[in-house]
């Protein structure tokens, strides 16, 4: 969006010194134009501030005038208790120039459009705390290797959008398209598959398929007609055509589906054929991640329970390739929060997927998890149908799998166990997640000790047999450290050290003083001076520690020795005045401050 945004800006300059040159100046106009068109769609799939958009589309508006207006993700506030962790959209604020670059390097990480669909890593993103799995599709390009195709805004290889419609700009396709249209009308099926093969080839490739040529021939009702036909390989060829076409922008995959092709699909999920079953979850899957619209259209056509039965019928005959797609399209329907699916969906899933999780298969169990990642980010009883299940202890053995995309959603859902009640949280720690915490803590991967140290602050939020159980551990050493780590780690270390000085008890917090918490937390406070929300927490942890009669005197000392009594002073002069109150009473009350 930034470098649309700047390309805008640069052209728009060109355009202010060229008032002369007419010919020039139809060509940069016409430059101009385009990148607002892209900056635009990118601004609406991004859910930013809609004025933001009209602002953009305002012919008197500057483009540098919008980047200074442009809103941003601001701080999600977290409860220090029992609160979920919300891994949702903020509350727009505003961006001044200095923070573009980094911007840009966040929005390109998160990929939460609603038109953007391709299958990206199940990685959660190791730099933003907007960590969201992506929706996703997938365009076929040959049967034993699928690839992945983004789906990018409406521009040259993709078709224009003019007056609402996709006017296609391969016109050699749309040409070959025609020839292949009458032959598809024929009688004789020979031609009809031969036809139909070309068709499927074309339209697999993974640079620019011509999706909307296919649309503009006329392709997608012949093709709809062609999934009755009584000869499974023609039905099998006119599905993966189908789905690939699915797989591109919404409005191809809108064009699919009011084809009438989504009962044809469900049904097929039956056929005999395992190459026609692969292919009809795979283009359900396509149409389930276009966004929560079509999601909750397949799912009130009955498609989760169809779907469930024929795996519990023939999962153990499916070739590992079918499974996997089909694990796949269930993560797609029970994925999403805004709306989430409806939870009867949702709980019809889980004895399947708790199946899954023992399959053995990488990517069978990475769809499983995030399926039991989705299903468990909910009220408690959403967590309490998952963990009656009994698949707690399968989840803690696959923190410890080899391979990252299968950990990281495991760790998610543990994650989301924990937010729950102390009850469900127990169970967590009955399975032996502690034990592997500390191998999590010092992952590699900073998306992994990020989310360890969000599940052990929800830990430390519960009762102090729990947080007793996290210090037993040994944990504590490596979450103090961790409060100095990259910044979104260090938040949520942040987090769980100081719900621990919330609900801990008096020896409790005497032990992190002797761990050095204080030193610690000096060093961290400084790199917040901008983030009101994390100086709060941490001046609530403070507060917390010194108001234990017995730990006021040597944290105390600490607090001068280190130079976080300097630091507090300082905050008094902090425009949040919540911060300022804040610092004061810790001064008043605690030191021997005085009033200017």
């Amino acid at each position: 969006l930034i470098v649309e945004l700047k390309m805008a800006a640069a052209i728009e300059e060109q355009l202010n010194a060229l008032e002369g040159d007419q010919e020039r100046n139809v060509k940069e106009l016409a430059a101009l134009q385009m990148r607002i068109l892209n900056a635009t769609l990118m601004l609406n799939d991004y859910e930013l501030e809609q004025s933001a958009s009209n602002k953009l589309n305002h012919e008197s508006l500057s483009v540098k005038e919008l980047l200074d207006t442009l809103p941003s993700p601001s701080q999600d506030a977290k409860s220090d208790r029992r609160d979920k962790y919300k891994f949702t959209s903020r509350t727009p604020a505003m961006l001044h120039e200095q923070n573009l670059e980094s911007f840009a390097k966040r929005l390109d990480q998160l990929r939460i459009t609603e038109h953007s669909r391709p299958r990206f890593s199940h990685a959660v993103d190791e730099s933003s705390e907007l960590a969201v799995r992506q929706p996703m599709t997938r365009n076929r390009q040959s049967r034993d290797r699928p690839v992945t195709k983004a789906s990018v805004p409406l521009t040259k290889g993709h078709g224009w959008l003019e007056g609402g419609r996709i006017i296609p700009d391969q016109p050699e396709k749309l040409e070959l398209y025609m020839e292949l249209k009458e032959k598809l009308e024929s009688k004789d099926n020979a031609l009809i598959k031969a036809a139909i093969t070309e068709i499927r080839k074309s339209l697999s490739v993974e640079q620019n398929p011509p999706n909307s040529e296919a649309i503009q021939a006329g392709l997608v009702p012949l093709l709809a007609e062609f999934l009755h036909h009584e000869d499974h390989v023609i039905v099998f060829e006119a599905c993966w055509a189908l789905t690939n076409i699915a797989s591109g922008t919404s409005e191809h995959t809108q064009t699919v589906i009011e084809a009438g092709v989504v009962p044809v699909f469900i049904q097929l999920l039956s056929h005999e054929s395992q190459d026609v079953f692969e292919q009809s979850v795979w283009a359900l899957g396509n149409i389930a991640g276009d966004g929560p619209a079509p999601r909750d259209m397949l799912l009130s056509q009955g498609i989760m329970q169809h779907l469930i039965e024929v795996m519990n019928q023939r999962h153990e005959r499916l070739r590992i390739s079918a499974l996997r797609n089909a694990v796949w399209l269930v993560s797609n329907l029970v994925r999403g929060k805004n709306p989430r699916p409806a939870w009867h969906h949702m709980q019809t899933a889980i004895p399947i997927m708790v199946q899954m999780l023992t399959n053995g298969d990488v990517e069978i169990m990475t769809d499983a998890c995030w399926s039991l990642s989705y299903i468990s980010d909910g009220p408690n009883d959403h967590i309490q149908a998952v963990v009656e299940h009994g698949c707690v202890a399968r989840l803690v053995e696959l923190l410890m799998h080899a391979s990252s995309s299968v950990a990281t959603p495991a760790l998610r859902t543990l994650g989301n166990i924990v937010t729950g009640d102390d009850r469900q949280t127990q169970v967590v720690l009955n399975a032996g997640f502690l034990a592997v915490c500390g191998n999590l803590l010092q992952h590699p991967k900073t998306s992994i000790r990020k989310e360890a140290c969000w599940a052990l602050s929800n830990i430390t939020a519960g009762n102090r047999e729990q947080i007793q159980a996290v210090i037993d551990a040994g944990l504590m050493p490596g979450l103090i450290a961790l409060t100095n780590n990259e910044l979104p780690v260090r938040k949520e270390a942040i987090w769980a050290v100081s719900n621990l000085t919330s609900g801990g008890s008096e020896a409790q917090i005497q032990h992190i003083l002797g761990l050095g918490v204080i030193r610690a937390l000096a060093q961290a406070t400084p790199a917040f001076n901008e983030d009101a929300r994390m100086l709060k927490v941490l001046l609530e942890c403070f507060s917390s520690i010194l108001q234990h009669e017995t730990c006021q005197e040597g944290a105390v000392a600490q607090m001068e020795e280190t130079g976080l009594l300097d630091q507090i002073e300082a905050l008094q002069q902090h425009p949040n005045h919540e911060i300022y109150e804040h610092s004061v009473n810790i001064l008043s009350e605690y030191f021997d401050a005085e009033d200017d």
